[in-house]
């Protein structure tokens, strides 16, 4: 979907959707200390692609096997950025072993934690 010049998104990326005022990506796999350096790297690219829009952002972690703290790092990071242009980052299918990590890391005040899909994007289009 972001693919040209040569790069295409880190494997941790299943797909990222793009709606009028909400990006959903779709990860998997181990998020862990090395694929966080390649979701860095692919979010620094897709924010200087031409024609990128800043919008709310959706996690699903649907498919996601593991999480360490440097992947929750990530997500703080990105929350900020967001937060600078007025817009929310929400999670969605976290299992209960990375809710309570985000919990421990005291970033459940930055991210928004939905039960579904559909409630988030009927959150989002209301923001």
């Amino acid at each position: 979907m972001f693919a040209g010049n040569d790069r295409t998104a880190p494997f941790s990326i299943v797909a990222v959707e793009d709606y009028p005022t909400i990006r959903i990506v779709r990860l998997q796999g181990t998020l862990d200390q090395r694929r966080v350096a390649d979701l860095e790297h692919f979010r620094k690219w897709v924010e200087k692609h031409h024609g990128f829009k800043q919008k709310h952002v959706l996690l699903d972690f649907k498919k996601v096997t593991q999480v360490d703290t440097s992947a929750v790092a990530e997500v703080i990071q990105a929350v900020s950025e967001l937060k600078t242009g007025h817009f929310r980052l929400g999670v969605i299918n976290l299992n209960e072993t990375v809710r309570g990590m985000f919990q421990v890391l005291k970033v459940e005040q930055l991210v928004v934690f939905y039960n579904n899909e559909s409630e988030a994007v009927e959150d989002f289009k209301n923001r």
